[in-house]
C-alpha cells in the first residue's frame, strides 16, 4: 500500500502494468472490481447511494450531480425516478438500462442497480447487487435469497450499464 494524500491508495499489478484503485474508479465507466460500502444519510437516498456504490464514487459527487440532473433538491427524501438515476449516471459518463425482472434471470449472479417493490406496504427501494450479494444502503451486505426474505421485498427490475452485461462476468 502507498499513503496519498487522501489516505492510503491500493496498488496492485496486471500485465506488468502498475494501476491504483483510485485510478481504475476515476477511469472505469462500468461497475468497479471492489466495492465501497455507502450508507444512507436520509429516508429516501436509497437510489443515489446504490448509484454510488454501483459507480465507485463517493456519496457526495453522485448526490451533487443527482440535484443538477434532477432540479430537485428534496429528492433524497422522496426518492428518484429511473430516469432521474439514468441522468445522474449520464454525468457519469455511464449509460443504465432498466430492464424487468423475469423468473429466468439467475439472482446469484446478478449485477447491477436492483429495484424492489414491498409485498406488505406500498413502497420500493433500490440496491446494489453484484455476484449473489446485497450491499444495502444501511451499510449491510446480505445473501441476496435471505434479503428478501427477510425483508419481504419482490425484485422488480434491473438497471446496468450497456458496457456491463446483465450476469457478473467470472473474472
Amino acid at each position: 500500500m502507498e499513503n496519498s494524500a487522501n489516505g492510503y491508495t491500493v496498488t496492485f499489478r496486471v500485465d506488468r502494468h502498475r494501476y491504483s484503485y483510485r485510478h481504475l474508479l476515476l477511469d472505469r465507466k462500468v461497475m468497479p472490481p471492489i466495492v465501497q460500502i455507502q450508507v444512507s444519510r436520509a429516508p429516501g437516498d436509497c437510489a443515489v447511494v446504490a448509484l454510488a456504490m454501483y459507480l465507485g464514487r463517493p456519496y457526495e459527487d453522485v448526490f451533487a450531480a443527482a440535484v443538477s440532473c434532477t432540479k430537485n433538491i428534496i429528492f433524497h427524501k422522496t426518492g428518484m425516478f429511473w430516469t432521474q438515476i439514468h441522468e445522474t449516471a449520464a454525468v457519469f459518463g455511464s449509460t443504465l438500462h432498466t430492464r424487468k425482472m423475469t423468473k429466468a434471470h439467475d439472482l446469484e449472479t446478478i449485477c447491477g442497480l436492483l429495484g424492489l417493490k414491498a409485498t406488505t406496504k406500498r413502497e420500493q427501494h433500490v440496491v446494489f447487487v453484484k455476484a449473489g450479494l446485497v450491499f444495502d444502503t444501511d451499510g449491510t451486505v446480505w445473501e441476496i435469497e435471505t434479503y428478501l426474505k427477510h425483508t419481504k421485498y419482490k425484485p422488480l427490475c434491473l438497471t446496468t450499464s450497456e458496457e456491463e452485461d446483465i450476469e457478473c462476468r467470472s473474472t
